[in-house]
């Protein structure tokens, strides 16, 4: 049993059997949340939601995404103060938001059957299936939870359960340091990345013919 996640409560004294160690993918039957945490909902895909393989006991981190109309770039007009939006600007922005979180409970909905019953999908496929993953959180990681799902675009990675164990001794349980990340935006990629900026190509356009009066 060392080195294998939990995933479900295992009472002392408890007889271990291989359901205590793998996920049933049905519904949630119970959730208890770690002392002075908060327990909430995320909703993922296929993509999203690695695959929707993420089981309770797993621990994942939350990257938000916010689109460019979010970061609206306008200019101001110093005379009347009006407002004008700046078109043509990348204002795509990407950031680790959250490291760490504890997946307390899944649910998945039932597989896709066909008209005897029979499943339509063995799970290797994308069937744009959705997951709900429960998330243990502090108060302060439940705002911005709910702040990245109304407003942006949240996806969750899956870590290593080793990262959360002692290397000396898988039975006692750490917490890693978070991952010092700089977020990503348009110009990060090319000032760090080398992406390429579009070169701008002058263009003759043939003389049109004047119109007649």
């Amino acid at each position: 049993m060392v080195g294998l996640v939990a995933r479900k409560e295992i009472l002392i004294g408890a007889q271990l059997t291989p359901a205590s160690f793998s996920g049933t993918g049905g519904a949630i039957t119970s959730i208890t949340c770690p002392p002075g945490q908060r327990c909430i909902s995320v909703q993922v895909d296929q993509v999203s939601g690695v695959g929707t393989l993420i089981q309770p006991g797993d621990w994942v981190d939350a990257v938000v995404g916010f689109t460019a109309d979010k970061f609206p770039v306008v200019t101001v007009n110093p005379q009347d103060e009006s407002i004008t939006p700046v078109a043509g600007i990348n204002a795509t922005s990407v950031k680790s938001l959250l490291q760490g979180l504890q997946v307390v409970g899944t649910l998945l909905p039932p597989p896709p059957t066909d008209a005897n019953g029979n499943p339509v999908s063995d799970g290797t496929t994308l069937n744009g299936q959705q997951e709900i993953v429960v998330l243990s959180v502090t108060a302060q990681q439940a705002e911005l939870v709910k702040f990245a799902q109304m407003d942006g675009s949240m996806s969750l990675v899956l870590r290593s359960s080793k990262d959360f164990q002692d290397p000396n001794d898988p039975t006692i349980p750490v917490t890693p340091l978070p991952d010092e990340t700089s977020g990503v935006i348009l110009k990060t990629l090319v000032d760090e990345y080398g992406v390429l900026v579009p070169q701008v190509v002058e263009a003759l356009l043939p003389a049109q013919a004047s119109p007649r009066p």
